[in-house]
């Protein structure tokens, strides 16, 4: 019974002099977690306003894994997605031998069997396998990437590093004087903030126009800030736009659409919920968030949907780099961040190159392992990479939208960033901590490649 109608009903019981009941416990517990969730939205909403920017989390925060248990069948601790980068993966997701023999051309017909997935319980993961945490690492490699300029607008406006002299204003005036209210939300007109960064390979400024509290209540925000970047002098072309808004009910947006000196160009938006934790916010691992990658480069294109829900990450992938591979895997996975994800067990299917294939992998040390009666196999079982709308187009190469923004802007505010400063370095090792994208785990190993290569010739014959 729901807490407004039991209080109807008390009432009319009180009027006719009937005895009234005491309300359910759990109607007493859905109160009190009530009251809680309120407080913690207060608090939200003070935060955001006083300091904007600086009082939400990090991206890599949406990435966190719940904190519930690995697995019933998970036994030791798995590497980090980081370390299986730096390691060989040969002894990760075969059995020892497997490569080394098919690459060699002398392979038995049980090791050739579990080159691409192992189907027997405790057999080779596989190919496959590894594709998974492959893909897994570049899905939220890119998302993490792409946190770093927000990073930095988040993490530099503090007292110590204007002490430090790693930050100045040069112009205009801070709200209040307060350089942590930089980013602070304005009462009725958007204020523009030009940080002017030097210290880097690459001198730029970057720009940043935080929404009014009139024009927010019309949105439904209770934030938003748009972010675009252009170089030292005035003029020349906006090379990325991002933008972040917080919904009145909680609902964390970030967008983040840049270009890079390499060529590449990416496009990650990133969705979740924050509540009020303190003097600031934190992501709500309680409810799903999702992530969607877009990226290419010289080299190929990559596409993905992730949808991290309590200790699960569902991805769909599509990558074209030379061979063409699509994707869906259901894993476990835990963590808090880049330094220490773990891929725990999965079931994947994928297909390219007129190849497809399905498996599971679950870890046992000192190995993944194939887990044909994992639960997640019957997930991965409902996705049909033919007709899955996300399947539909390939991955294109992406663009920077730079509508409505130019790099003749000035700020109304100007602030001057130091990176050569030790205070500012600092800031930016916080905020890119451990790189995952581009960790292509057996592309980029030579026994793999050949062992995939010797394969028709030492395990199917002429």
């Amino acid at each position: 019974m729901s807490i407004a109608r039991f209080a109807l009903v008390a009432l009319l019981l009180f009027a006719t002099g009937l005895p009234v009941a005491p309300p359910p416990a759990s109607a007493a517990h859905t109160s009190a977690a009530t009251r809680r969730a309120k407080r913690a939205h207060k608090r939200l909403v003070r935060a955001v306003r006083r300091k904007g920017l600086a009082s939400l989390p990090p991206v890599s925060g949406a990435l966190a894994s719940q904190g519930g248990t690995q697995g019933s069948d998970v036994v030791g601790v798995p590497p980090t997605l980081a370390a299986i980068a730096a390691g060989d993966p040969t002894a990760l997701f075969w059995g020892p031998g497997v490569v080394a023999a098919i690459a060699g051309g002398s392979a038995t017909p049980e090791q050739c069997s579990e080159f691409w997935s192992g189907k027997t319980d405790g057999s080779s993961a596989g190919l496959g396998a590894c594709r998974v945490a492959g893909i897994l690492g570049e899905a939220l490699g890119r998302i993490i990437q792409s946190e770093n300029s927000v990073g930095y607008m988040r993490g530099f406006p503090t007292p110590a590093n204007v002490h430090a002299g790693g930050v100045a204003v040069g112009s205009g005036t801070v709200p209040g004087h307060d350089i942590t209210r930089l980013f602070s939300v304005p009462p009725s007109e958007d204020r523009v903030v030009e940080v002017q960064v030097s210290g880097e390979d690459k001198d730029q400024r970057v720009m940043l126009r935080v929404a009014n509290a009139d024009a927010n209540a019309a949105a439904g925000n209770l934030y938003h800030v748009d972010i675009w970047f252009c170089p030292l002098m005035p003029g020349g072309q906006v090379r990325g736009v991002d933008h972040l808004a917080l919904a009145s009910t909680g609902e964390l947006t970030v967008l983040e659409n840049e270009g890079n000196d390499d060529g590449s160009v990416s496009v990650n938006t990133v969705v979740g919920w924050v509540i009020g934790s303190g003097p600031g916010a934190t992501w709500d691992t309680t409810k799903a968030r999702t992530a969607d990658v877009a990226w290419g480069g010289p080299n190929g294109t990559f596409k993905s949907a992730v949808e991290i829900d309590g200790d699960e990450i569902h991805t769909r992938a599509w990558s074209v780099f030379g061979g063409e591979w699509k994707s869906y895997t259901a894993t476990r996975f835990s963590g808090t961040g880049s330094g220490d994800i773990r891929f725990l067990s999965g079931a994947f299917e994928e297909s390219g190159n007129s190849q497809t294939n399905t498996g599971t992998a679950e870890y046992r040390e000192p190995q993944y392992v194939a887990a044909p009666g994992l639960d997640l196999a019957t997930e991965v079982g409902t996705v049909d990479l033919a007709t899955d709308p996300f399947f539909a187009s390939a991955p294109t190469m992406p663009s920077v939208d730079a509508t409505g923004y130019s790099c003749d802007t000035t700020g109304d505010v100007v602030v001057t960033l130091d990176f050569a400063n030790p205070i500012i370095a600092a800031v930016k090792a916080a905020c890119e901590g451990q790189r995952l994208d581009g960790i292509e785990f057996c592309e980029n190993n030579q026994s793999v490649n050949a062992a995939e290569q010797n394969f028709a010739s030492t395990c199917v014959g002429p």
